[in-house]
């Protein structure tokens, strides 16, 4: 009888795994969570709105390859505009947090009361609204699709990276020159320095004397620091200049030798920044001064070392004894 007992307590315990195993496996029909934009196409966004808590509003456009910035049409960072739509478009509905009118005021995420409006234009003239509002954690946040009750808590956006400032969307790259581009670089201004290169791509300075070369470093050094210029700011599209520019520098590159040419001016004593002018930019912008201070102090004998040179060999003659 305990025989039996124990193969019939063997088998309700294999019953029992057998049911544990089930009721834990992946199921292999759940499907995975579905984009709360199942309809936004990223390549296709050409226009983002975005408005604060508090009404104000700025507006980021595509303009061919490009964005554009604000209604000064600033140059904007097109990786990060870009890569901030793509996030939008992979925001999934994996949490349901509400779908009550009164949650909308509560989580702020109403038609009128919220921390932000976003509104995408997308191509033959459709527009996609949705709105930000509280923070659960510094990782989520919570949203509402305009036309939708529901809220969700999404991650992976945040009110902070969706500012209504200028400064928050704009390209900073102002000058992005890549150093094995250039074919010419000359600065005129207190100090003049004109750089060519060779057939054999060596840099050359003008005016060295017999038995200098060119010191590396310090070239490598003001080549690199003037061909990768970021800018604190633009000025408005309708901003003049007082005064004339204490330099300019020219860079010639590709085989054609394309020209660029930069205008600087003197530092502004208060502000400890300096304009700046690109020749292909619109916009003056202004950046700190300490940036391009060493390159203007230096002059073309700075660039250059004295080579070592042993002295001539002198001849000495036998005596015939």
């Amino acid at each position: 009888m305990n025989k039996t007992k124990n193969i019939g307590l063997f088998i309700l315990l294999l019953i029992q795994a057998g049911l544990i195993v089930y009721l834990y496996q992946p199921s292999a029909s759940a499907k995975p969570a579905a984009a709360i934009f199942a309809d936004l196409q990223p390549q296709k966004v050409n226009g983002i709105t975005i408005t604060d808590e508090n009404g104000k509003t700025i507006t980021l456009r595509r303009e061919g390859s490009g964005w554009l910035v604000g209604a000064d049409k600033f140059p904007g960072n097109g990786e990060k505009i870009e890569r901030i739509i793509k996030k939008i478009a992979a925001l999934k509905q994996t949490r349901l947090v509400a779908r009550s009118k009164g949650s909308r005021v509560r989580l702020k995420v109403g038609g009128e009361l919220f921390n932000r409006k976003i509104t995408l234009s997308v191509k033959a003239g459709n527009k996609l609204t949705f709105f930000l509002g509280t923070a659960p954690s510094s990782k989520s946040v919570h949203l509402r699709r305009e036309g939708d009750d529901n809220i969700y808590q999404v991650s992976g956006l945040s009110t902070w990276q969706l500012g209504v400032d200028n400064p928050s969307w704009w390209q900073t790259k102002y000058i992005d020159i890549k150093p094995e581009d250039l074919t010419a670089l000359s600065l005129k201004g207190k100090n003049n320095i004109e750089l060519s290169r060779d057939g054999k791509k060596v840099w050359q300075v003008a005016g060295a004397g017999v038995g200098q070369v060119v010191n590396k470093p310090r070239l490598n050094g003001f080549i690199s620091t003037v061909c990768a210029l970021d800018i604190t700011s633009y000025q408005a599209a309708d901003f003049k200049p007082q005064g004339k520019a204490a330099a300019t520098i020219t860079y010639k590159t590709g085989a054609e030798s394309k020209t660029l040419e930069l205008k600087i001016w003197p530092p502004n004593a208060k502000t400890s920044d300096q304009l700046i002018k690109s020749s292909a930019s619109k916009f003056y912008a202004r950046l700190p001064s300490y940036i391009l201070k060493e390159p203007l102090g230096l002059n073309s004998s700075d660039l250059l070392q004295n080579k070592k040179q042993k002295p001539p060999a002198t001849v000495t003659s036998k005596k015939k004894s």
